[in-house]
């Protein structure tokens, strides 16, 4: 045998080999593909949506779900990311919501990397929930806010969805992502749960809003997201009582800027005497001359005032009752309007009714209520 021949042999191994090894690859893709199809199918299925098959050789149009869920649309898609050199595929959930303008949020599981870029201006915080804290980093623009979105119903889908990060814009628009195209149905719907759930929580505080004035035999003066003063309006003993959501900037250090849920009303006349009443040991001199309170009643606020005398007549075991059940932040009232303030959205009926009532003792003009 020539020794052309001869040469001949290796290379054909190597061309066997590489032929073997491409056609391996290639059913392995082509199964993954499969997999990835039946489960997109089944998801869809599911969510009683439509499903677009992926078309195409080279540049394939991605499979995608288009479905209304829990209420909400959704719609699934995957993408690629590359550099030229090479790309990284993503799946992706979005679902349209509706929130305020100065409120972006993202969520990722930490030690996963992830696509979501950071908010201008975002900060970690932590929410008290020890295994969600373990698990997720959390940025926001706005701390308050960020813990009105995440109340427990939404951090365990999103628990449930992980690796999914996710990420909440400006107006409640939320992206949901994972790397690479995902193959497991039921994985794929906790994650479209969890995007949607987060997407939907604008609407559902603005129901909460909504309920609340019911509760309270008010009306809806302004809702959130739609005005930039949401508000409700109470009569209570026949004064005015207003429940705001706002941000003071005239509130000490701790909460200047914070978003805070207010309930107020106006004074009468001939009110001079500015007070304020908070957690003992909160107050400093400033704030007016000391109200000396019955003994029993010293472990629980302190309150000064710049009319010792009058503001006593208006502090008594009651009030302090009313305190004690609505657990306000701070109670102030100057020659024009009072104020019981909490910190970020409340929405506990009970809490708020122990408010209204204190706004409504306090406003009262002398020789009115249960003052005289």
């Amino acid at each position: 045998m020539s020794r052309e021949v001869t040469d001949i042999f290796p290379l054909a191994f190597v061309v066997v080999g590489v032929s073997a090894a491409a056609w391996r690859h290639f059913v392995y893709l082509r199964k993954k593909a499969e997999r990835q199809d039946t489960a997109w199918r089944a998801a869809a299925s599911d969510l009683q949506g439509e499903f677009v098959p992926a078309s195409g050789w080279f540049s394939k149009t991605p499979m995608s779900i288009s479905a209304v869920a829990w209420g909400r649309r959704v719609i699934i898609d995957h993408y690629q990311v590359g550099d030229g050199k090479s790309s990284t595929t993503f799946t992706r959930i979005q679902a349209a919501g509706e929130g305020p303008s100065d409120l972006s949020l993202t969520l990722r599981e930490k030690g996963i990397l992830s696509s979501i870029g950071k908010a201008l201006g975002a900060q970690d915080i932590a929410l008290g929930d020890g295994p969600f804290d373990q698990r997720f980093a959390v940025k926001t623009s706005d701390e308050d806010l960020a813990r009105a979105w995440l109340v427990p119903e939404v951090t365990g889908a999103l628990f449930e969805a992980r690796p999914y990060s996710h990420e909440l814009v400006a107006g409640g628009q939320v992206t949901s992502i994972r790397r690479d195209i995902e193959n497991d149905d039921h994985a794929l719907l906790r994650a479209a749960k969890a995007c949607v759930l987060l997407a939907g929580r604008g609407a559902a505080l603005r129901a909460e809003w909504r309920r609340l004035a019911q509760e309270l035999h008010g009306v809806v003066v302004a809702e959130p997201w739609a005005d930039p003063e949401p508000r409700l309006e109470i009569q209570e003993r026949g004064t005015a009582v207003f429940i705001d959501l706002v941000r003071s900037e005239s509130l000490p250090k701790p909460l200047r800027g914070r978003l805070l849920t207010s309930v107020w009303g106006r004074r009468p006349p001939g009110r001079v005497d500015h007070f304020v009443a908070a957690e003992k040991g909160t107050l400093r001199e400033r704030d007016g001359a000391m109200v000396e309170l019955e003994p029993a009643l010293w472990d629980a606020i302190e309150v000064r005032s710049t009319g010792v005398s009058a503001t006593a007549a208006r502090f008594d075991a009651e009030f302090i009752d009313s305190f004690a059940h609505a657990r306000p932040v701070r109670v102030w009232g100057n020659e024009e309007t009072v104020h019981v303030a909490f910190p970020g959205l409340l929405f506990d009926v009970a809490r708020l009714q122990s408010a209204v009532k204190i706004v409504a003792r306090l406003a009262a003009a002398v020789g009115d209520g249960p003052y005289r």
